[in-house]
């Protein structure tokens, strides 16, 4: 029992990740219908801004500015002369998926170029505290109460403000939120900075686990779309469930009494998301109203 609790405590850690990420991934989706496979490089961009930070001598919770000001400004100029112009010019979803993973490309060697194949710390991970049941080092505390913060304020944005209510109007329906006199391309460029924030936030909470490295969020990628297909596709509160799920259940693979080795728990997430598409193909939250 106690295991089982510890591997859960862990897989609410990695799922608190993957549940930032995946909501800034489903916000894209949901409002521009767009797959962006450059999603999980984006977080290793932030997560580097956030080492030269650190690097600097600065305390992380300060170099966590600048790189939330990066990812922000790195979203929104690749809408401003890329995603922008694309589909003003009639580009498909099938050529704008190619291009993003062109973009992934970029940006993964650039790292790589910049900062080689080492691996990165913002400091010296700290000593497991004993919660009694279970154990969780500092930096996994503030994972845990970092991205609950971020989820729930994205939560109130959509249901409470202005702006949250235009983006849910506009994924459900691109032409009547248009004619409703909704500010369609300032809304998507909102949409992009808010999606930018949180995926450079995602890629500091990655980080303190202890390794930043170049392929970091590209090795995140395939749990953080898994999250949000078990959600549901367009569904922010699906992707939040959806991640913690895949996180919990990749976790709870490595217990003693299943004897699978570690290197196979991603695999046995993915079947889990099988099994629930099987039952409910649209995802546990999937509906027409995406956000």
């Amino acid at each position: 029992m106690e295991e089982a609790l510890q591997l859960i405590a862990n897989g609410v850690v990695i799922g608190s990740v993957i549940a930032v990420a995946a909501v800034g991934l489903t916000l894209v989706f949901g409002v521009l219908r767009l797959i962006n496979f450059a999603h999980g490089d984006f977080l290793t961009l932030g997560a580097f801004v956030a080492v030269v930070g650190t690097g600097f001598g600065l305390p992380l919770y300060v170099a966590a500015i600048p790189a939330l000001l990066v990812g922000a400004a790195f979203a929104g100029g690749l809408e401003k002369v890329l995603w922008g112009p694309l589909r003003r010019r009639g580009a498909s979803t099938v050529n704008l998926l190619i291009i993003s993973i062109g973009l992934a490309l970029v940006v993964r060697y650039t790292i790589f170029w910049i900062f080689g194949s080492g691996v990165y710390r913002y400091g010296p991970v700290s000593q497991r505290i004993d919660f009694g049941l279970f154990a969780l080092t500092p930096q996994d505390v503030v994972i845990i109460v970092g991205s609950a913060a971020a989820l729930v304020g994205v939560a109130l944005m959509l249901q409470k403000t202005r702006i949250g209510k235009a983006m849910r109007a506009l994924s459900d329906n691109r032409d009547l939120a248009e004619a409703s006199g909704i500010d369609v391309e300032r809304i998507t460029m909102i949409t992009w900075l808010i999606a930018g924030v949180l995926t450079a936030y995602g890629g500091i909470m990655l980080g303190l686990q202890g390794r930043v490295f170049a392929n970091m969020g590209w090795f995140l990628l395939l749990l953080i779309f898994a999250g949000v297909i078990l959600g549901g596709i367009g569904s922010a509160y699906g992707a939040m469930i959806g991640s913690m799920i895949i996180g919990i259940t990749q976790e709870l693979a490595t217990h003693s009494a299943i004897g699978l080795p570690s290197d196979l728990k991603t695999g046995v997430a993915f079947l889990a998301l099988i099994v629930v598409l099987l039952v409910r193909p649209q995802g546990i939250m999937g509906r027409k109203q995406a956000l």
